[in-house]
């Protein structure tokens, strides 16, 4: 009876350290994975709407992340719109003019947050299409979401200081 306890007792010791090894390397594999992943998932707490579905951005998420200080507002629309009316902190890279544009905007785009593109009123094409060019230049598809609500929707909030052509001058 003591020597099939022991037999008992060393097979539960057995298994137990092959299910340990076993979880261990999942979890080894499972962070090697998520590391190689160009949309890495979140390891803690939850994701924004802003990172999980930027198909979906509202006002309000678009609001709060810029206030959260984990996003940046980008105007893609060109450049005479621009200079008549723009959001107060954001960062001008037309769509029109982007391969030009692009090496003197870079320096001012942040390195972390997220990228909320926004263009004229449900525009969707200028943004996407400076969406995909960030992409290609190596930014995470995580990083750069699209507002589709665009221009006029951003810059009827209180919340989000609007500059005049005749307040630039």
């Amino acid at each position: 009876m003591i020597n099939s306890l022991k037999r008992f007792s060393t097979t539960v010791r057995s298994e137990l350290f092959k299910i340990i090894v076993l979880v261990g390397l999942a979890g080894v594999l499972a962070v090697t994975a998520n590391a190689l992943r160009t949309d890495r998932l979140a390891w803690f707490g939850y994701q924004t709407v802003a990172r999980t579905n930027p198909a979906i951005l509202t006002v309000a998420d678009v609001v709060h992340a810029y206030y959260a200080d984990n996003a940046y507002l980008v105007d893609v629309r060109a450049s005479d719109a621009f200079y008549k009316a723009h959001l107060a902190a954001s960062i001008h890279l037309p769509s029109n003019d982007f391969q030009t544009n692009f090496e003197m905007v870079f320096e001012k785009l942040p390195a972390e947050g997220m990228l909320i593109l926004y263009g004229d009123d449900h525009d969707l094409e200028a943004p996407e299409k400076v969406r995909q060019l960030l992409l290609a230049r190596g930014f995470r598809a995580e990083d750069v979401a699209v507002f589709e609500a665009g221009w006029e929707a951003l810059s009827k909030q209180k919340e989000i200081s609007v500059i005049s052509g005749a307040d630039d001058e």
